[in-house]
């Protein structure tokens, strides 16, 4: 079934035209792949300069059932973080580090003690975690070639209130090393989210990890609707095309630790009860918010 909104193509979201992938050859050959850059990823000097990603095509249907078992992934590949785009048959992989482990689980840990605190019950605070979620897989289109029907993908941090009927979670953390690469697959992250869920994730937290100025930069993104222009006939037939959604920066903060003393530049961290949980605050629940100073104490701990 053909969703209510426009999906975000595959090409952009994989980069495939700016990074192109790695021919691929076999699961063994991704996990030599991956091991080498392991290597890269925490030898000295190499704190910012290398990304934690890396894709491959074409991935051959038959390989996908040893994508998705978990439990044979982390086998063959170890940890990491998934995305694949079958409609471009393209396999992207992340290496979660030290570093951007520490950041997301620290404000995710922060985000939920804080609701736990406002009487808010599990069941609406879900942790999905690194979950894996499929975007919708519209019937074939010439028109929607290259969309990113079908595509699947793994967050860092995800929570979903469980007493909602909803397919998505409503809240998004994810984290990355601040190379060049990274920051800019980053992005594509966000994109994903919001574009496949059709606006149905509320809010994505981006992480960027700048290991070797020990400087954190939370961002927030809500979905914002476009509206596509209209073509001629359409605008005959009266008919209102169909929107997609883009992530839009809300607000920004940096966290130095590298200086002394640590400096913040941006506002506090605000989450949105409404956003984070899915349903307006009853009193005294309300948003969550991180301060200048508990940014400092999470910033130290993710660079110790």
């Amino acid at each position: 079934m053909q969703p209510p909104y426009i999906l975000p193509a595959s090409t952009q979201l994989a980069m495939t035209d700016q990074y192109p992938p790695r021919p691929f050859q076999s699961l063994q050959a991704c996990s030599q792949a991956l091991h080498t850059l392991r290597n890269h990823l925490y030898a000295e000097g190499n704190d910012d300069l290398v990304s934690e990603y890396l894709a491959f095509q074409p991935i051959p249907p038959e390989t996908l059932p040893s994508l998705t078992d978990e439990e044979n992934r982390r086998a063959l590949l170890g940890t990491v973080r998934i995305t694949f785009f079958p409609d471009i048959a393209t396999l992207l992989l992340k290496i979660p580090t030290t570093a951007c482990e520490k950041a997301h689980r620290s404000v995710a840990e922060e985000t939920v003690a804080a609701l736990a605190g406002m009487g808010v019950s599990i069941a609406e605070r879900a942790p999905t975690g690194a979950a894996t979620y499929t975007a919708p897989s519209p019937s074939p289109s010439p028109a929607r070639s290259g969309s990113g029907s079908g595509s699947v993908k793994e967050a860092d941090s995800s929570y979903r209130n469980g007493l909602l009927d909803a397919d998505w979670p409503q809240f998004v953390m994810e984290a990355a090393t601040d190379s060049e690469e990274s920051a800019r697959r980053l992005d594509q992250a966000a994109a994903w989210w919001v574009g496949c869920s059709g606006g149905r994730v509320r809010v994505v937290v981006l992480l960027r990890v700048a290991r070797a100025r020990k400087a954190l930069t939370v961002e927030k993104y809500f979905p914002r609707r476009q509206w596509q222009w209209q073509r001629q006939r359409e605008l005959e037939t009266e008919k209102t095309p169909p929107p997609r959604f883009v992530p839009g920066l809300i607000a920004r903060t940096e966290v130095d630790v590298g200086v002394a003393p640590p400096c913040v530049r941006g506002p506090p961290v605000v989450l949105e009860f409404d956003r984070v949980v899915g349903r307006p605050p009853v009193a005294p629940e309300q948003d969550v918010i991180l301060g200048h100073a508990k940014l400092v104490e999470l910033a130290l701990m993710v660079f110790k």
